[in-house]
């Protein structure tokens, strides 16, 4: 990183430029743009596939509420598709539902926790109706499907780079874009968009410097985010220069940072009238997805560092989850997820062990915290069906959705990040036999 502090922007242009041809080599793409958010480019490839208001897309209805908010912010309507409680891609059924309404006129396929799901059926259900798509492998870089990325066979593909996933810019996303008829649309979206200023890359660099000393203090906290960091660098971080940071200034940075996340902690509940108006308004309830943007080359050149511990750091979870793999096959109360096919290649995000009762899951959850881990129902306690504000706003499917419903209800995400080791492992499966 201190190689990268010192660089000229000359120099940081040229490795944000690299970073971005490393990713179009690695899906076979016509082009790829770093952007500011995945959520963003979300909204950017659905604009691309002429989506706008009150369009109808079909997305998963356990997902990220990222999805349907990219959604949302162009007036366009998420309709809700139930996914597999085993390997939580898309249920063809329900997908073949939504579109014999012959309204859809694009879908969002998500797949998560770095499982391979199969998508034949989804790929042709789509082509036969004349619906184009967008994958989101927020939770899938890095994984192959028959020895093929995650998200090369899609017309678009999204990838996020916060924080918690495979690699990282401190926050940011791309889009990728395979289909070459579309590049030219994409050039224009993506030319009019203004680029993150050195200012804002610094602040976020030093959230990630912050919350990165969170995790380790907290090793078994996955879900440590970037914005806590980065709010404390966006309002108080001046009084510490990016190479004290990286040298001296953290633990005092980080402290600071949880003292100011407590202040600003909205409650849990506002005010009636409030509460109301979003009861009659919710779409006043959807958080606004900000102004798309360039990433800033300091933060390219941040993932393209990154990306060089994908491979190794993937065969790592890989061999984690496997131990857990054989571990469950052999237990009537958990199971694990189906990961793909035997040629399919996963990347472990974490590990979503399924409970059978799902009564006993929050039993599990308190005997793994007592042994020193956090696990839990991240990151969707409950699929978009039943969270405000998304069931006012969407159309959904009702009673079909049980499959999303399932998988909400007996999810158990264990921690497969950096700091867990095959003896983790053994310590969290007797933890869960206790």
């Amino acid at each position: 990183m201190g190689e990268l502090l010192g660089a000229d922007e000359s120099q940081l242009a040229a490795a944000a430029a690299a970073y971005e041809e490393t990713l179009r080599t690695y899906f076979g793409a016509a082009r790829v743009y770093a952007l500011s958010s995945g959520r963003a480019a979300i909204a950017l490839g659905l604009r691309a596939l002429g989506i706008g208001r009150g369009d109808d897309v079909a997305i998963p209805a356990f997902t990220c509420p990222a999805v349907a908010d990219a959604v949302l912010s162009l007036g366009a309507i998420p309709h809700l598709v139930d996914v597999s409680p085993r390997h939580f891609g898309m249920e063809a059924r329900s997908l073949r539902r939504v579109l014999a309404r012959g309204r859809t006129r694009a879908a969002v396929v998500a797949p998560l926790f770095g499982a391979v799901p199969p998508q034949e059926e989804i790929e042709s259900l789509l082509g036969k109706s004349g619906v184009p798509w967008l994958e989101d492998i927020a939770q899938g870089y890095g994984a192959r499907r028959g020895g093929r990325a995650v998200g090369s066979a899609a017309p678009l593909a999204v990838i996020s780079t916060n924080f918690d996933k495979p690699y990282t810019t401190g926050r940011g996303g791309a889009l990728i874009v395979n289909d070459a008829g579309l590049a030219e649309r994409v050039d224009e979206l993506v030319d009019a968009l203004p680029t993150q200023t050195r200012s804002e890359a610094d602040s976020i660099l030093k959230g990630l410097i912050i919350s990165d000393y969170l995790f380790e203090a907290e090793s078994y906290r996955p879900f440590v985010s970037v914005d806590l960091g980065y709010l404390y660098a966006a309002t108080e971080g001046d009084a510490y220069d990016l190479p004290g940071l990286v040298e001296r200034g953290a633990v005092v940075a980080a402290r600071h940072a949880q003292a100011a996340a407590e202040k600003l902690m909205p409650e849990r509940k506002g005010p009636f009238r409030k509460r109301l108006f979003r009861w009659f308004f919710p779409s006043s309830a959807v958080p606004p997805l900000g102004e798309s943007k360039r990433l800033a080359p300091l933060l390219a050149a941040l993932g393209g560092r990154h990306l060089g511990f994908v491979e190794a750091e993937g065969n790592r979870r890989r061999r984690l989850a496997r131990a857990w793999d054989e571990i469950f096959a052999e237990w009537q109360m958990v199971r694990g997820p189906v990961w793909g096919r035997a040629d399919d290649e996963p990347w472990p995000i974490r590990y979503p062990a399924f409970v059978r009762s799902w009564e006993k899951r929050p039993e599990i959850i308190r005997r793994l915290a007592a042994a020193g881990y956090e696990a839990g129902p991240f990151i969707y306690p409950r699929p978009l069906s039943g969270r405000f504000p998304y069931y006012k706003l969407s159309r959904h499917t009702g009673r079909y959705l049980r499959g999303a419903w399932r998988a909400a209800a007996a999810v158990v995400n264990l921690p497969l990040h950096g700091a867990v080791g095959e003896e983790d492992v053994l310590k969290m499966t007797e933890a869960m036999r206790a």
